[in-house]
């Protein structure tokens, strides 16, 4: 894609297997005031400089994207390719939020390369690059005459062969709050409140780049950034800070946790379902205890039971992770068996109105009435009013989820008339008797 405007906007945009010869694997950016790529994924293309963006004279706002497996080619007589991921001149970048892991190039660095313009990089993780082929220079974030700013990032593991080098031309960077592989070698212009420790990643080699629960990067970052730069979510738009300060790097830690899915209410004697999440975490081990006996029921990561006996039950499921840390949840399901329908009036004979009562037992958790009159109500007790004399069968249907039950009553109600008293008289006035 190229494109020469003033605006554009990419968002939730997946861009994959690009394959082009010149520039700009995925899109070339030229001339450009405003530009943001949002929640997208661009990945396995190639271009000659910029395995995924060539960008030019531009400005760049890239949030909650993935850069992966993009990387440069090699052409005869066009020198040597630079920017697995992205190649900019004279161009402002921002990159808040994103991932960029695995992209490589024949050149000159396997991450970004800028030269002229601004580079921030806020709150995003760059790792395992591969730069170059034998003999040709290692460089992870490749500089020239560029003002660098790095909050709250991690740059790791980006290597050739057996060397590590993650910043080449540091002298105009400013790295605040980072993980930075061999940062104290990097003589940069500000390398405050970093850390060289491992980031302990659930799993890097995966391309999980979440942070482990002991992970010295969680609460360690710092909001002292500028309000158009500051990440209000992480890249799985999870809500920054969830801790006491904003972690480092791309995700921001939350806890794994276990879930039941299964029903709330069931039939008795029948198989009920149940799934098991640990979410953000592997689970290694299940235990599932579905009617509260300590004994194990099943040990696998979805069951089934069947209940025997109506009631309310609780289900306890516990998962063990890569850890060994265990996880326990609860769920309460209530057994339920068939309703039987049964109900009452508080008069069988009347003029006019009868009020119902629901007798049902087996908690029935839908009604319908038949009053015999051509009416009907869903209400649990409702009040009918008849408007014809006559005698009327009623019916009841109550339902559960365990099925309906029936209950007929005939000739229960009698709606007769009151009769009104009236008489006449031939002589009205006189002397008594009359």
């Amino acid at each position: 894609m190229h494109a020469e405007a003033s605006t554009s906007i990419f968002d939730y945009c997946k861009i994959e297997g690009v394959k082009n010869v010149w520039s700009g694997g995925a899109i070339t950016i030229n001339n450009f005031s405003k530009v943001e790529i949002l929640n997208s994924t661009i990945r396995n293309s190639s271009g000659l400089n910029g395995g995924a963006l060539n960008v030019l004279n531009s400005t760049l706002t890239i949030r909650n994207t993935i850069f992966k497996n993009n990387g440069t080619i090699s052409r005869s007589n066009y020198g040597s390719p630079e920017g697995g991921t992205i190649n900019a001149r004279n161009s402002n970048i921002n990159f808040i939020g994103c991932i960029i892991s695995n992209n490589a190039t024949f050149g000159s660095s396997g991450g970004i390369i800028t030269v002229g313009g601004t580079l921030n990089i806020v709150n995003s993780n760059i790792i395992n690059n591969e730069f170059g082929f034998p003999n040709v220079d290692l460089k992870t974030v490749t500089i020239s005459s560029t003002l660098v700013k790095i909050y709250n990032s991690i740059i790791w593991g980006n290597r050739r062969s057996s060397t590590y080098t993650q910043i080449t031309n540091p002298s105009n960077v400013f790295i605040y709050n980072s993980c930075i592989m061999n940062g104290s070698s990097l003589a940069a212009a500000a390398y405050v409140n970093c850390t060289e420790e491992d980031p302990m990643f659930v799993d890097a080699e995966n391309g999980n780049f979440r942070l482990k629960a002991e992970s010295p990067l969680i609460d360690a970052g710092t909001q002292e950034i500028p309000s158009n730069l500051f990440p209000e979510v992480d890249i799985a738009h999870n809500r920054r800070a969830m801790g006491k300060n904003v972690d480092i790097g791309a995700f921001e830690h939350i806890e794994p946790t276990l879930y039941i899915f299964a029903p709330k209410t069931h039939p008795v004697n029948e198989v009920l379902n149940a799934e098991g999440l640990l979410h953000l975490a592997n689970a290694t081990s299940w235990s599932w205890d579905f009617n509260n006996d300590e004994n194990e029921d099943a040990d696998t990561q979805n069951a089934a039971y069947t209940f025997t006996e109506k009631g309310i039950y609780t289900i306890r499921l516990t998962a063990i992770d890569e850890l060994s840390k265990t996880f326990t949840v609860l769920h309460s399901v209530n057994i339920m068996s068939t309703p039987i329908a049964d109900f009452k009036a508080d008069t069988t004979a009347s003029n006019r109105i009868v009020n119902f009562t629901d007798k049902s037992e087996n908690e029935p958790t839908q009604w319908l009435w038949n009053f015999g009159d051509g009416n009907t109500s869903t209400i649990q007790n409702p009040t009918h009013h008849y408007t014809q004399d006559g005698t009327f069968a009623v019916t009841l249907t109550a339902s559960n989820i365990a099925g309906p039950h029936t209950e007929t009553k005939t000739s229960y109600i009698t709606i007769k008339r009151i009769p009104i008293p009236a008489f006449s008289v031939d002589i009205t006035e006189g002397d008594a008797p009359l």
